[in-house]
């Protein structure tokens, strides 16, 4: 009896590393494959027995401590706030993914796992673009999601697409960057991330994607040369956004929109503009927050904090105020924006004690676009960003070393059973 249940506990084990592996697959393809893997994964690490690794990844990688702190905080956010228990189970089960951080990480401490699910994921992004190309050239029409002929989206709405795609070109780019590589696979690789690059910023409409974009090039740059070589880039840039203004009436159009709509905002009235919307959600928001400081409206008290908020004016209510630390400081207050921009804080300071430069790469990018994206949309309450976030951080974060890598040999989590 006791041969056949370790045997299962074997095998449920073995089965936890190809399903955290999965969602390299997955998340950028079907919210839906997303769930269905996790209720999978979690009856296999159940069944596994493995609880020491996910504890000791709580206590020896502090990406995994800020995530659990944050879930920690949000779950007793429900003690207090006007949120009913259906609003406050709504708005923790779209944090959820900050629990696998955890969960997933033992998973990836042997780098071959962590190889194996970059590849996964940088392969679906690949296809993404394939796809998004065929589209464009008038191979096959892809449906639904807004698409069109002026707006080449894959699986994904167009925020979630370029933001997929931006941050896809950024790990191409660090991959061609690689030294010692052979001259045809840098070639490929710094192909396909321009490629990504016109994909985001000439074929979808998602202007996140635009500044992720940005942001993420800026980094490689910043980080690779130096004053000069940043200088000379820098006019490059912009000399190629003038080019790409005039010739493009899809980008031009886009950023000429922002420009109109956020003049043409009052504030207190109802605007049917994206811009204006926005500014509605954040001026409403900070004088929400105002009201409660510190400890917010509370877990799932968002809603009906905002509705109070509103009264009296043409804005109408909102669940969401499309900025991820307005609405984590709406819900808990300041020492929820402490907890949200610590995690990604320890995040970017962790990431020197990865033990590869791609990963520390990798690691700081996910930073990047994960703090400028949430400046324009709550992603932590977005399944798909939310998700790519906390796993790639277990991904990355799985061969964490408690000691600068010259000290010590193997990464946290081997040492437990």
């Amino acid at each position: 009896m006791t041969a056949v249940l370790d045997a299962i506990r074997r095998g449920a084990g073995t089965s936890t590393l190809w399903l955290a592996t999965l969602f390299g697959i997955t998340i950028p393809v079907s919210v839906a494959a997303d769930h269905i893997a996790m209720v999978l994964f979690l009856a296999a690490w159940l069944l596994s027995g493995r609880i020491a690794p996910v504890a000791a990844a709580v206590r020896d990688v502090p990406v995994a401590a800020a995530a659990t702190l944050l879930l920690a905080l949000l779950f007793v956010g429900g003690l207090w706030g006007p949120g009913t228990i259906a609003e406050y189970t709504h708005y923790l089960g779209k944090d959820k993914e900050l629990l696998f951080v955890a969960l997933w990480l033992p998973c990836f401490v042997d780098p071959v796992w962590r190889r194996r699910a970059i590849a996964a994921f940088m392969s679906m992004i690949g296809i993404m673009l394939v796809l998004s190309y065929a589209s464009a050239f008038g191979i096959f029409e892809l449906v639904g999601f807004g698409r069109g002929t002026d707006n080449h989206t894959v699986f994904k709405n167009q925020i979630t697409h370029n933001y997929l795609m931006a941050f896809g070109a950024f790990l191409f780019a660090v991959r061609a960057l690689l030294p010692n590589l052979a001259t045809v696979r840098r070639a490929v690789f710094a192909g396909v991330a321009v490629l990504a690059a016109i994909n985001v910023l000439t074929m979808v409409k998602g202007r996140t994607g635009y500044v992720v974009l940005v942001v993420l090039a800026a980094y490689l740059v910043a980080s690779r040369l130096r004053w000069r070589g940043r200088i000379a880039v820098a006019l490059a840039g912009m000399l190629a956004v003038a080019a790409l203004f005039s010739m493009s009436d899809k980008f031009r159009d886009r950023i000429d929109s922002v420009v109109i709509e956020a003049r043409g905002w009052k504030p207190g009235t109802s605007s049917t503009t994206s811009i204006g919307q926005r500014l509605n959600f954040y001026s409403t928001t900070v004088g929400m927050i105002a009201r409660r400081p510190l400890i917010g409206a509370g877990t799932g008290g968002f809603e009906a904090a905002y509705t109070e908020q509103v009264q009296g004016t043409e804005t109408p209510p909102s669940k969401n105020p499309h900025n991820q630390y307005l609405l984590v400081t709406g819900q808990l207050g300041v020492m929820g924006l402490a907890a949200f921009v610590g995690l990604l804080v320890v995040a970017w300071r962790g990431a020197v004690r990865l033990p590869t430069s791609l990963e520390q790469d990798m690691a700081r990018g996910l930073v990047l676009a994960m703090a400028t994206g949430c400046l324009f949309n709550s992603l932590l309450l977005d399944h798909t960003e939310g998700t790519l976030f906390c796993w790639l951080l277990a991904v990355l974060y799985g061969g964490y070393r408690r000691r600068p890598v010259a000290e010590v040999s193997e990464p946290v989590g081997l040492r437990a059973p």
